[in-house]
């Protein structure tokens, strides 16, 4: 959980958060998913351009305060934030209503640009399969995305597949929401006082470790995107972590 109970997030006149920071790690802790399983091969990509569409804390009441909003995009991929580093921040200085919070809801799009590849795919005879590449198929009850095979790495915007809602429902607070992906957790109760100086920041990390599979099947490379693990954090060192296994 988020340890921000009996702190006080600052204000002027209404309080002040210090910043939303976004990090990336590469731990390695993303499930495999259907093409894995199926005999494929899991990887890193060097590109993972996330786009975060709104940030939100809700109140004790139920209701949702926005403390984001719009279409900020960060490259959270290996190649651009070393493990552990941050990709920027959101919201500094922005102020928050003052009243009592005990909830966060992180809204990305489910569509993601990403560079990567990896070496001996299988099933079929191995191959290099890599993103580029344009079209889709459905198979296994999954839409799976044609990409390089033995070709060029190169940028590809692949989307978390809709069918996957059922199994992402299946982890608490995450959920696919039309063109987005949707993340909610529950923090300990703080209140904003509108007289406090001082704000934490809050953390949000993404693991993209393993977050695009891709398949060979001896004449053509497919790839689906898995959802990154979410952690939210706050300098007090508790965490939540938002999984999103197929």
């Amino acid at each position: 959980m988020m340890a921000l109970s009996n702190k006080k997030l600052s204000g002027r006149a209404a309080g002040l958060l210090g910043a939303l920071v976004l990090a990336c790690t590469v731990s390695g802790n993303v499930s495999a998913g259907p093409i894995v399983t199926a005999g494929g091969k899991a990887a890193t990509p060097s590109k993972y351009v996330v786009t975060i569409k709104s940030i939100q804390f809700r109140s004790i009441d139920g209701t949702f305060w926005t403390f984001f909003a719009g279409a900020s995009s960060i490259d959270l991929g290996s190649g651009k934030v070393q493990p552990g580093g941050s990709g920027g921040a959101i919201g500094e200085g922005v102020s928050i209503p003052a009243g009592s919070y005990n909830g966060i809801r992180v809204t990305v799009a489910r569509s993601f640009t990403m560079n990567g590849s990896a070496t001996a795919v299988g099933p079929g005879p191995a191959a290099t399969c890599s993103t580029g590449g344009s079209g889709d198929i459905l198979s296994g009850g999954y839409t799976i995305q044609v990409v390089n095979r033995n070709g060029t790495t190169d940028d590809r915007l692949l989307s978390v597949p809709p069918e996957a809602n059922t199994a992402i429902g299946n982890v608490p607070g995450m959920a696919i929401v039309g063109t987005d992906l949707q993340m909610t957790t529950s923090l300990p109760a703080f209140t904003v006082s509108p007289t406090a100086t001082t704000a934490p920041n809050v953390g949000v990390k993404f693991d993209v470790a393993n977050t695009v599979e891709f398949l060979n099947t001896g004449t053509a490379c497919y790839a689906i995107v898995l959802p990154p693990t979410v952690t939210i954090s706050d300098p007090g060192g508790s965490s939540s972590t938002l999984a999103g296994p197929l």
